[in-house]
């Protein structure tokens, strides 16, 4: 009689504990459900009642990991970029190329991180001091590398000449030989095209792969070009922070950095410090700054990516964090 009595209790504890859990998991999915429909309305999306179904699973399952992993992390993922409602293996696919990883000047280096226990005690944020253009957004075609470029070569520019003018990534993306458009390329490259045949300006010729990621043809004009924007590049030391650290004092830099898992895909804000980030390397971006043991990134992605397109990484050793160590350069005079 016991026995069935503390069974009946067992089973009626089992039965509530199950109510919670179906009730809480409603009440995650509604709330999810109300961000989706804002998502939806911020990105300007209109799907098909059966593309809406799936992509709100999709933004439900990467909603559910973004709130997991804020409870366990000092930095802050979210839900709210372009990416949102992509799977990380769709988002890998469009939005970082393999072939970075067989770089212009690949090293055999360490890919591990480790904690620094010195750091450069002093700050450069070339953002406030004017000499980097905003954020912008490089669409569906993989032309980081040449975004990344640019945003070097314009900074060297005004460092020679006082203007920050804007120069043309469309350029590099349909002419640059040596790199794949927009399958991807290294900013290396693009230094070395700009060298010798100079950059027109982004009015003369416009970025056109915001929403086509087929490389479109070359349509360079030489006479439209600016010469002499730089002579040559340098490739920093890899896995050397403090290399970089000095480098950057003069200049922004371009570097390569594991864009591929969840964490870098849904970044929102705070200091990046986690190994979850990566160490291949699939995306190109700039390094603009540096304070307090933290290092600024700007990105290509838009401004609804992490903090208004820039994100914040903790200065580490080794490979660094996201792999941010192992492949920096720059354009030189």
């Amino acid at each position: 009689m016991k026995t069935a009595a503390i069974l009946l209790v067992l089973l009626a504890l089992a039965g509530t504990s199950l109510f919670f859990q179906e009730n809480q998991q409603t009440s995650l999915e509604a709330t999810a459900f109300g961000k989706f429909k804002e998502w939806k309305q911020n990105h300007n999306l209109v799907y098909s009642s059966s593309e809406d179904a799936y992509r709100f699973q999709v933004y439900f399952e990467n909603f559910q990991f973004v709130e997991e992993f804020n409870a366990n992390n000092s930095f802050t993922l979210g839900v709210e970029n372009q990416f949102a409602a992509m799977t990380n293996e769709e988002f890998k696919a469009q939005f970082t190329s393999e072939i970075i990883s067989e770089g212009y000047n690949y090293q055999q280096v360490d890919r591990n991180v480790y904690e620094a226990v010195n750091a450069p005690s002093g700050s450069v944020n070339w953002v406030s001091k004017g000499a980097v253009q905003g954020v912008q957004n490089q669409g569906v075609c993989g032309s980081c590398w040449a975004f990344s470029a640019v945003c070097s070569l314009e900074r060297l520019y005004k460092i020679n000449t006082g203007k920050l003018l804007s120069f043309s990534e469309q350029q590099l993306v349909s002419c640059e030989p040596k790199s794949y458009g927009c399958d991807g390329g290294w900013p290396e490259a693009a230094f070395a095209y700009s060298a010798t045949h100079g950059l027109e300006s982004s009015a003369s010729y416009p970025y056109v792969q915001q929403k086509n990621g087929k490389t479109a043809s070359c349509q360079y004009n030489s006479s439209k070009a600016t010469k002499g924007i730089n002579k040559s590049y340098k490739n920093v030391a890899a896995n050397s922070p403090d290399s970089i650290y000095n480098a950057l004092v003069k200049q922004p830099l371009s570097i390569l950095v594991d864009a591929s898992s969840s964490v870098f895909q849904h970044y929102g804000s705070g200091v990046i410090n986690s190994t979850a980030c990566g160490t291949t390397l699939n995306h190109a971006i700039n390094v603009v700054g540096y304070s307090g043991s933290v290092w600024t990134l700007r990105n290509s992605w838009g401004t609804t990516w992490g903090e208004k397109g820039y994100a914040r990484v903790q200065y580490s050793t080794g490979a660094g964090y996201c792999g941010m160590n192992r492949s920096a350069s720059y354009p030189t005079n």
